[in-house]
């Protein structure tokens, strides 16, 4: 298992997952390859008959981190058509593991990344998918987040810092000045 991962429970295998995606199933030659980095995922990426591509094998019980793999792959999806993502070539249901195309690159480096014009472009992508994708089903709020992950974790009877509650009630303070924000 490389450095820099960690033990992630999967509903499937690789082994599992890969007769589940047609094209993956009829291949007459296959091979995975395992990749670097994911907190919640495992991704590997597979060359089937001359193709490659990155399948994205989700831990399990994700949803308790408010993660919705359908959402992901609407958002996925809408990227890929706008041409700021790879394509998405199957979803695996009901497990929500994802198939796009692979893209050969390289990881830009955050001091790269921080540069003007680095942002700019980010900015731009995100502008072009938030006025041009689809409205999805779902909402991102810290706040909200926080909380619900406060709720899980005290209902798995997780141990909690004396000054929990006192971050809490700041957490909520914060809140309260919020406004929804639109996208640009």
């Amino acid at each position: 298992m490389p450095a820099d991962s960690f033990e992630v429970e999967m509903a499937l295998t690789l082994e599992q997952a890969i007769p589940r995606v047609p094209f993956f199933a009829n291949a007459n030659e296959l091979k995975s390859t395992a990749l670097t980095g994911g907190i919640t995922n495992l991704n590997y990426r597979v060359d089937a008959d001359g193709n490659s591509y990155a399948l994205r094998v989700s831990g399990a019980d994700t949803e308790f981190l408010g993660i919705r793999r359908d959402v992901e792959y609407a958002a996925n999806q809408a990227a890929g058509v706008l041409g700021i993502a790879p394509g998405v070539m199957y979803f695996i249901e009901p497990e929500g593991y994802l198939v796009t195309r692979f893209v050969d690159g390289v990881k830009i480096p955050p001091e790269e990344m921080v540069k003007p014009r680095q942002i700019r472009r980010v900015a731009e992508k995100l502008r072009s998918f938030h006025s041009e994708g689809p409205r999805l089903e779902a909402e991102f709020n810290v706040f909200r987040r926080v909380q619900m992950l406060a709720e899980i974790s005290h209902h798995h009877n997780c141990q909690f810092p004396a000054s929990f509650g006192w971050m809490m009630e700041k957490l909520h303070t914060g809140s309260s000045y919020s406004a929804p924000v639109r996208p640009l």
